[in-house]
């Protein structure tokens, strides 16, 4: 799996929220197995800035997101980009 940099504007949708029962934050671009851990939980639509992409076999898995003055990764279906 491979990352790179980006920047640009996305949401976190009121219709994502209530499919998920909110979104979990992670500390690493990883899965619980393989030791990430959840860092914080959004539960409220949330405009986000995302950093960072992880790509496997072409298409973005996760996304690193900053929102206030938090960040971690999230899966790839918990945002939209604007």
């Amino acid at each position: 799996m491979e990352s790179g940099k980006v920047e640009y504007r996305a949401v976190i949708n009121k219709d994502t929220l209530e499919k998920w029962h909110g979104i979990r934050v992670w500390d690493k671009p990883q899965s619980a197995v393989d030791g990430a851990e959840v860092v914080d939980q959004i539960t409220e639509p949330l405009e986000v800035k995302v950093v960072e992409e992880q790509n496997w076999n072409g298409s973005i898995q996760r996304f690193k997101i900053a929102y206030g003055s938090k960040q971690g990764w999230v899966l790839a279906d918990a945002i939209t980009k604007i």
